[in-house]
């Protein structure tokens, strides 16, 4: 990449806390020296000439002590971002100083791929390559680490259409999912079946029970990879999923999980968790599927590779 030229925007002074540190990620990767600093966030801030547009809560003084205070900011959050992924391992950075330095397997990592899918969007990766589906496996397998994975005997089935493995059909797919969890006695038959798709659920996570029975933690989980996920928080709710399209109701009602790969400031937290149920956002997905299965990190992996050279790199 060191003979490329790197064509990342600079942030407007005005934008968030959040995009002044993706700024500084985004930065990390692409730099020839594999590292950002408060300094050059400090001048791409400055260069914009936003910094006098700021609110007055938000400034400090004028000029570079502006500019200043926002890149503190933003590596501070940095910081956070680390230790919210579980693992320091999961978050492809180190700290040097003010500089964060992106580690040699920094573009292998899933907490890269959901950064880039983040800011360029689903469909900004090898046309060959539904950016969609890619996302609802990674969560997937977040979704299946977070109940236990392996330990626990924790599965997962991807429910959202197109189906690349499940039947295509509605119909079809759910009695396939409710064999597979030994729960909801197949499809209702009623005429709307036929026009529903996925019916906003994108993947189920249980944990089995050695005995087979009904009654386990199963949860329901919704992907949105867009800037309008907001929009879709409250859009699955499980009670009256299962009321409407399953046989049989579930005696222990399905949690609700959703997946972004957006990061979300924490005074957001509380008002989206309530709607939304557990969410997982980008530190969340780093946390749970920064060890992802060898052919699902192939593919995250070549993604990530070509956004990177598509979208920053000429």
């Amino acid at each position: 990449m060191s003979a490329t030229t790197h064509v990342l925007a600079a942030p407007a002074a005005t934008t968030s806390t959040e995009e002044h540190t993706d700024w500084l990620e985004l930065s990390a990767l692409v730099s020839p020296r594999r590292s950002a600093s408060t300094e050059d966030l400090i001048g791409a801030l400055r260069a914009t000439g936003s910094t006098d547009a700021l609110p007055e809560e938000r400034q400090v003084d004028r000029g570079s002590e502006q500019a200043q205070a926002l890149a503190e900011s933003a590596m501070s959050l940095a910081e956070e971002r680390a230790g919210s992924c579980r693992r320091r391992q999961n978050y492809p950075y180190r700290f040097a100083g003010q500089s964060l330095v992106a580690r040699p397997s920094a573009i292998r990592s899933t907490y890269a791929y959901l950064l880039l899918l983040s800011k360029y969007g689903e469909n900004a990766g090898p046309p060959a390559v539904p950016g969609a589906s890619l996302f609802e496996d990674v969560a997937a397998e977040a979704a299946r680490q977070y109940l236990g994975g392996d330990a626990t005997g924790a599965k997962a089935y991807n429910f959202g259409f197109p189906r690349r493995l499940a039947p295509r059909g509605f119909g079809p797919a759910l009695d396939q999912l409710c064999g597979a969890m030994g729960e909801g006695g197949g499809a209702k038959s009623k005429p709307s079946q036929a026009k529903q798709k996925d019916a906003k659920l994108d993947l189920v996570a249980w944990v089995p029970m050695p005995d087979a029975r009904a009654g386990k933690v199963i949860g329901f989980g919704q992907c949105a990879t867009g800037r309008n996920w907001k929009e879709k928080v409250s859009e699955l709710q499980s009670g009256p999923w299962c009321r409407l399209w399953l046989i049989e109701q579930p005696p222990v009602t399905p949690l609700r999980l959703f997946f972004l790969p957006h990061r979300i400031a924490g005074s957001d937290w509380d008002d989206h968790s309530h709607n939304a149920g557990i969410m997982f956002d980008r530190c969340r997905l780093a946390a749970y599927a920064g060890s992802l299965p060898t052919n699902l990190r192939t593919r995250a992996t070549a993604w990530t590779e070509y956004v990177l050279h598509d979208r920053l790199c000429r």
